[in-house]
């Protein structure tokens, strides 16, 4: 059976979001299963016509199936998000018929929530019985900036009137995965992915020193000020502390005023080290020479609903990670036996000490560590969760379609 992925980012190459997709793609490549990905790029080398014949697709280094849409810069009279779902409204839908038309008939899982884009690509699948289904990974609280730029009132009409109306959704997290439920949308949970396999633990090269990373670009949720804060209360109480910032932090706001104090302020400036992206053997040269990893994050519904994409890497190194217990974080994790759980929230003299005791007592860090990998070559892996999704598509293909008229929703 075919399953036709569809990503608003490029593909493979699209960040978190492109990962993900490939690593579900790969999962139902295992379940034996033939995925089909659709990406959109920017770049002008990519052709803007889609002609997806069987003979036309590219293939990624894992032979997943796999072309990209090129959207052409559309109104400047629209705010940028507008002009780009718009742009993707008519590309994703030309190509998913291009697909139907040479016989690449399969469902449809859509990423994202957009119902700008989504709307017509679902009444597509309804008129011809395809099962369509939403693939959903955030929940992005109201801001002003996505407010004027209609972000907001996009998501909004995807998850209350869109969402309700799909014939499934494939969930990151218990939070989405409930909401969908509750609109009486059949929903299963997958989590963050990973290749299913433990590295051998390595000590840290940095002898004398004791090295946090990061992962990530500073983003205000996963509060940048407090990671530095407790890393200053560290190295106060005597802890030869270091942090690596690893990600283009400078693509934020919040990541240029955390770059602004680390270099104004000479406590920081000298422990602190941004490095910006880096290639995947660098990465993982960074992440041996690392003693502990840190994730943390207030208790609220855009935490709720995600699951940082970046877990598997942190865990994979055998290395313990620090995090808040937060949404699903709290039940995949135990404290001090797989992570050391921190209290949701502002709290760097819990960060302090979380980092001084994994310094001192580097038998208890590694035992975290190896059981924090053991965990994520369990929960997370994308084979195992591969056969769960096709086992959903195969079911949903099974049942009759979901009525196409609005569902109304109680707020």
């Amino acid at each position: 059976m075919n399953v036709i992925l569809l990503l608003p980012v490029e593909y493979p190459t699209g960040g978190a979001a492109a990962n993900r997709i490939q690593k579900i793609a790969r999962g139902l490549s295992f379940a034996g299963l033939r995925p089909l990905v659709i990406g959109a790029s920017s770049h002008s080398g990519v052709s803007s016509s889609v002609n997806a014949s069987r003979d036309s697709w590219d293939r990624d280094i894992y032979r997943i199936e796999y072309r990209n849409v090129r959207w052409p810069d559309t109104s400047r009279y629209l705010p940028h998000y507008t002009r780009r779902a718009s742009a993707l409204r008519r590309l994703l839908l030309q190509s998913l018929k291009n697909c139907f038309a040479s016989g690449d008939v399969g469902p449809v899982v859509l990423y994202g929530q957009s119902y700008i884009t989504a709307e017509p690509i679902y009444h597509y699948c309804r008129e011809r019985r395809t099962p369509v289904l939403m693939d959903i990974t955030e929940y992005h609280p109201v801001t002003l900036k996505r407010f004027l730029m209609l972000q907001s009132f996009d998501q909004w009409s995807c998850m209350h009137r869109m969402l309700p109306k799909l014939d499934g959704v494939i969930a990151i997290s218990s939070w989405l995965e409930e909401f969908a439920r509750s609109k009486g949308v059949p929903a299963l949970r997958v989590p963050v992915l990973s290749e299913g396999r433990q590295n051998a633990p390595v000590t840290s090269t940095t002898r004398g020193k004791f090295v946090m990373t990061y992962l990530g670009q500073m983003a205000q949720r996963d509060l940048p000020n407090t990671m530095l804060d407790g890393l200053i209360l560290a190295r106060k109480q005597g802890l030869d502390a270091h942090m690596n910032v690893i990600g283009c932090i400078d693509s934020r706001a919040s990541g240029r005023l955390a770059r602004h104090r680390i270099e104004n302020d000479q406590r920081l400036n000298e422990c602190v080290t941004m490095t910006g992206w880096v290639s995947e053997r660098e990465l993982a040269r960074q992440l041996k020479a690392s003693d502990c990893f840190v994730l943390l994050r207030r208790d609220e519904v855009q935490t709720r609903a995600c699951l940082p994409t970046r877990i598997p890497d942190y865990l994979q190194s055998a290395k313990p990670l620090i995090l808040s217990g937060v949404g699903d974080l709290k039940h995949f994790f135990t404290h001090r036996q797989t992570a050391w759980i921190l209290p949701p929230g502002d709290h760097p003299e819990s960060l302090a000490a979380a980092m001084i005791h994994l310094a001192t007592n580097p038998e208890e860090a590694s035992q975290i560590g190896t059981s924090g990998a053991r965990t994520c070559a369990t929960e997370f892996c994308l084979r195992r969760h591969g056969v769960a999704v096709a086992e959903f598509l195969e079911s949903l293909c099974k049942m009759p379609s979901r009525p196409s008229t609005t569902m109304e929703t109680v707020e």
